[in-house]
């Protein structure tokens, strides 16, 4: 086997939000309690008319109604000292990200740290 220690890593901070989960500690704790966080699909994430179909072979259509789900997420706009109509326009998933981002470098005792 070769030498694999120059391609060593440190995992120095995490960050995480998951389906029941707004943190990395969170989900830990999710872990530890065997949580179960599955759980049908719900109504404003799409249409299950629209798109559920129990025949996996349907063109187009998903045979499954279940998922994990991010919940009760709300974007903190003032904590990036961000315009209220700029937040607004963000995807859901960039505010996810943003957030996670900030989580991670926060774990990690940014900018106390270099």
């Amino acid at each position: 086997m070769e030498n694999t220690a120059d391609r060593a890593i440190a995992i120095v901070a995490v960050g995480a939000l998951l389906p029941d989960a707004p943190s990395a500690a969170a989900f830990w704790q999710n872990v530890l309690n065997k949580r179960y966080s599955i759980t049908e699909t719900p109504a404003n994430r799409w249409s299950i008319a629209d798109y559920y179909d129990p025949d996996p072979k349907a063109p187009d259509k998903t045979y499954s109604k279940i998922g994990g789900w991010v919940r009760d997420f709300s974007f903190d706009w003032k904590r990036f000292r961000m315009p209220p109509k700029v937040a607004a326009s963000m995807d859901e998933g960039q505010q996810w990200a943003v957030t996670v981002a900030a989580d991670v470098l926060a774990d990690y005792g940014y900018p106390k740290r270099p």
